[in-house]
């Protein structure tokens, strides 16, 4: 925003984005037991729009006490990031430079989000969070490449022949998979759409509350009907 608390025009679309993404968390965290602190990890956090405003959300909106934490690859980015909660007084806030896949925050982690993680670093946060038995997951995945370089279906090839079709089939059946798997480790899962398509067209949100209770899901068989391996169903 401007000094006037104006929205620049060419990062309304972003505004957008972060503010629907408040709105189901605080609905999901409702839907929650209250807790009167809550851990929040931002995986592949990147320049954390979305990572700032949750720890003012949760402090000045919900007024609760939280430990926010940005996660991500990039050291300038932390760098900056850090230099940013420094000059904001957020205390209770830290950003972390490291590989997500080796990052371990311990027990007690309460909610993982993650906004745009590309590709198979949305199966990594996803592993992370179900490896933790993390209360609610919140992930917009991105770039779905990993299945689009390795489906194959005869009876689909009058679909998967044409380069944009595969990619958007592929995406599908990449984000069933990715629910279908928390599904079968005690989540309930939906697939939702988090924002209009023109204000970002990944605007597909995979939301997770844990319950405990597994589903068994015929996910090998689609394994078996593409001819794939995804990352989602590697260890972490």
């Amino acid at each position: 925003m401007d000094r006037n608390g104006n929205v620049f025009k060419n990062q309304r679309d972003k505004y957008i984005q972060i503010n629907n993404f408040l709105a189901i968390l605080n609905d999901a965290m409702n839907r929650l037991p209250p807790k009167k602190h809550w851990t929040i990890l931002d995986l592949c956090c990147g320049k954390s729009y979305l990572t700032f405003v949750l720890y003012y959300f949760m402090k000045e909106i919900r007024q609760q006490e939280c430990h926010v934490i940005g996660v991500d690859l990039k050291k300038d980015v932390i760098q900056k990031c850090t230099q940013i909660k420094q000059r904001l007084g957020f205390q209770e806030m830290d950003f972390i430079e490291g590989d997500i896949a080796a990052y371990n925050y311990g027990q007690g982690v309460d909610v993982v989000v993650s906004l745009h993680a590309c590709d198979t670093a949305t199966d990594i946060v996803l592993k992370y969070a179900m490896k933790n038995q993390v209360k609610l997951i919140l992930s917009v995945p991105c770039c779905h490449k990993e299945l689009a370089k390795q489906i194959q279906n005869k009876m689909l090839d009058p679909i998967l022949k044409y380069g944009l079709l595969k990619e958007r089939f592929a995406a599908l059946l990449t984000d069933a998979l990715r629910a279908n798997v928390l599904e079968n480790n005690g989540y309930r899962a939906d697939v939702i759409e988090f924002v209009n398509f023109e204000n970002s067209p990944k605007n597909v949100m995979i939301r997770a509350i844990w319950t405990g209770k597994k589903q068994t899901n015929e996910i090998q068989s689609l394994i078996d009907a593409f001819q794939i391996t995804p990352s989602i169903l590697t260890p972490l």
